[in-house]
């Protein structure tokens, strides 16, 4: 009878903790379910203690030199970055006998791939977006010296031959699967739908408050990334629009990017000064207060290939609270919407269209309180992240049942 192994989980991630909650959520989750789980991450600063306990898993910082924190961006295009990283790596999954690969996002996972024909683990490779379709819109890449040495069309080729050596994909929506199996010859079944919705606490811990009356006033919410990618220039014309037809209309933008000086000049110019308030970005533990002062959420995103395939963590978050929400077409996010009747949808940029959709709520109190209960409700039913992530819960099970089988 041969010994049996315990299975430690090792998850990659190429940058400082904590990133963005997906991956503490995962963490977190897997661990409550009774896994062993190590996070292996960067540190670019000495003081940082080199291993710590968080919320049931381990995480691992590995110094590393300043202008690593910049050379992913090359990761696909000269191997160094990959060289770099592989011996840590390598030693990370050694000295905790790591018997299950997780790689979060594709800039390290060439490294991993590497040290897989080696060490053949189960590898899992969790994919956050499209990252070589969101690489478009980035300003570094669309830069004169980008543009000479940062290739996206490379990033999805390598994209595609990770897909299909991975054991196993974990993508945020349905949408995204469904895209790559329409472009790789890959069995859908491969694929794990992760989505980034919220946790219970997110919003049973939080006191409701009730609404203002919205016949005489509508408070809209933005909560994100403010660039110009994310349509905020088309909420701020549709709420001009709405000034013009006397019907007030508040937005508060919790957030930034870049793109502030320019979002401040267009406010001045196109003079709603005293309709839109830019507050910068706040603490996640102040969005639930955000929430409850507003009475819709809105997700105004341009339409690519990267937005059509994800969630916008935003629209869980606005539905927990029984907000409705109006959003652009992009596919992901409109098929929720649809589905669920929570709140409208309008062709991105349209400022009109979307003017209409909020002009919509302002006058008819009793679709809002519908909408609002439908939110609340599809929260409560299926879009919290307790249900969602069972489908992570359920692979690492069927991986445990085939460790142990292998080693009785």
């Amino acid at each position: 009878m041969n010994k049996q192994r315990i299975m430690n989980i090792g998850m990659i991630l190429d940058k400082p903790y904590p990133p963005d909650p997906r991956v503490e959520n995962e963490a977190s989750y897997l661990a409550e379910q009774g896994f062993n789980v190590h996070l292996y991450c960067f540190t670019f600063d000495s003081k940082t203690p080199k291993h710590w306990e968080h919320k049931g898993f381990t995480v691992h910082n590995y110094p590393m030199p300043s202008w690593l924190s910049k050379a992913y961006a090359l990761a696909y295009t000269l191997p160094f970055y990959h060289w770099y990283l592989k011996r840590s790596i390598r030693q990370f999954i050694l000295d905790f006998s790591i018997t299950h690969l997780h790689v979060h996002d594709m800039q390290v996972a060439r490294t991993l791939f590497w040290l897989n024909k080696e060490l053949n683990l189960p590898l899992v490779l969790d994919l956050h977006e499209n990252r070589p379709e969101i690489m478009k819109a980035y300003e570094h890449v669309n830069s004169f010296l980008g543009k000479l040495s940062i290739y996206p069309r490379w990033w999805k080729r390598f994209e595609y031959d990770q897909i299909k050596e991975a054991d196993a994909v974990i993508v945020v929506t349905k949408e995204a699967a469904d895209y790559y199996v329409d472009q790789i010859p890959i069995n859908k079944d491969k694929f794990i739908i992760v989505p980034n919705t919220v946790k219970k606490a997110f919003y049973d811990d939080q006191h409701h408050e009730p609404l203002a009356g919205i016949d005489t006033l509508c408070k809209l919410l933005y909560i994100g990334d403010t660039g110009s990618r994310r349509g905020l220039l088309t909420a701020f014309k549709a709420i001009q629009y709405l000034k013009h037809q006397g019907l007030p209309v508040i937005l508060d933008v919790v957030g930034s990017s870049k793109f502030d000086a320019s979002l401040q000049k267009n406010i001045a110019a196109l003079n709603i000064q005293n309709e839109v308030h830019l507050h910068g970005w706040q603490d996640f533990t102040r969005f639930p207060s955000f929430i409850k002062a507003c009475h819709v959420g809105i997700c105004p995103l341009h339409r690519n290939l990267h937005h059509d395939t994800t969630y916008a963590n935003k629209i869980f978050q606005y539905m927990s609270f029984a907000k409705p929400i109006i959003v652009s077409d992009s596919t992901a996010q409109k098929n929720v919407v649809e589905k669920y009747k929570v709140g409208g949808v309008f062709p991105a940029k349209d400022f009109k269209a979307m003017a209409l959709c909020i002009e919509a709520l302002i006058k008819d109190p009793d679709k809002y309180k519908q909408l609002s209960a439908n939110a609340s409700n599809a929260i409560q039913s299926d879009l919290h992240w307790e249900k969602t992530a069972l489908a992570l819960r359920n692979h690492y099970n069927t991986e445990k049942v085939k460790l142990t089988s292998a080693t009785s």
